[in-house]
């Protein structure tokens, strides 16, 4: 009888078990899920899709919540403009979202990052992980 041990693959000298994930959409593809897949040294994605969501649920902050207050807001105004998110703490929780899976990533397996949400901060940090992608 065979196993996932069997089907083992090899990148770039490092070997993972056959089990990937990602993509699969929003609060499916979760943190949790990530981990899990990266631990059993499987590969994982980890996105920021949907991140104010995400965020309200996983940090306790509260994007939605102040956006409906927006929205309501401004419902009979013909600018739209000033329905937004506040880039500046979303770029501040993407950085925290991401911090807090990657810092409990076991090294067992591979988890690759998706920043949708960039801001001018984001651009060493993806250098950076060029760089160690290339290693």
């Amino acid at each position: 009888m065979s196993c996932l041990d069997d089907y083992r693959m090899t990148l770039k000298g490092r070997e993972f078990l056959p089990l990937m994930v990602g993509g699969m959409g929003t609060n499916i593809s979760t943190s949790a899920l990530v981990l899990a897949i990266e631990k059993l040294g499987g590969i994982a994605h980890l996105s920021d899709a949907m991140l104010p969501t995400v965020a309200d649920k996983e940090l306790g902050t509260d994007f939605t919540k102040q956006k409906t207050i927006l929205l309501k807001k401004f419902s009979g105004s013909f600018d739209k403009s000033l329905e937004k998110f506040d880039l500046a703490a979303l770029a501040e929780v993407s950085d925290r979202y991401f911090r807090n899976v990657m810092d409990k990533v076991s090294g067992k397996g591979l988890v690759l990052e998706a920043h949708h949400e960039r801001s001018a901060g984001h651009a060493q940090n993806t250098a950076e992980q060029r760089a160690e992608c290339r290693r």
